[in-house]
């Protein structure tokens, strides 16, 4: 009996976050509409989606559909998405902001790249979403691959953030392949 209605929940439960029964919003005034629309237009990589996406991305009303916008421009993975991008770096949502440097990374365009370090070295506020902006920027940077970022990287290793600083430290281990714990003097000694 107790394993029935165990069963039966876990349908329910199923059903309700699948959506099941929930009628789902046409009406483009609905922020959940644009942001699935956002969301499906990321798997359209041609001119016309990489258009409508900059533009909500840039100019949509709602943090959270200029955020699916930034992060299925990022699946284009088009460097012709790679402007709108860093607009979207001076978004006032850090979500946008963190979205658009998880793109850019994903699209590969090494033009980033000073904009991912301008990103990290960024006022080190104490506000936890900017921390998170600069996390994926170190992570970023580190996906990048590029000895050119290794500067940027040892002074973030003195963000007051402490995920920040593990982030730095992982992505210069990938980049030059040494480990000097995460002590920017003995990283800037040895460089």
């Amino acid at each position: 009996m107790k394993t029935a209605i165990l069963l039966i929940a876990a349908i329910a439960g199923f059903l309700v976050l699948s959506g099941c029964g929930v009628k789902k919003s046409s009406d483009p005034r609905d922020p959940d509409f644009r942001r699935d629309r956002a969301l499906a237009l990321g798997d359209h990589r041609n001119s016309a989606s990489l258009e409508e996406l900059a533009r909500m991305c840039l100019e949509d009303p709602d943090a959270l559909v200029r955020g699916q916008a930034a992060a299925s421009l990022g699946r284009h993975q088009r460097a012709s998405a790679t402007p709108f991008l860093l607009r979207a770096l001076e978004d006032s949502s850090a979500r946008v902001r963190r979205e658009a440097v998880v793109a850019l990374a994903e699209n590969g365009d090494r033009d980033a790249i000073p904009a991912l370090l301008r990103i990290l070295g960024r006022s080190r506020g104490a506000d936890a979403e900017s921390a998170q902006v600069r996390l994926a920027a170190a992570t970023a940077l580190g996906a990048f691959g590029d000895a050119g970022t290794v500067p940027g990287l040892i002074s973030a290793l003195e963000d007051p953030d402490p995920a920040v600083r593990h982030a730095s430290h992982l992505a210069l281990q990938k980049i030059t392949g040494h480990d000097y714990a995460a002590d920017p003097e003995e990283w800037r000694r040895v460089r």
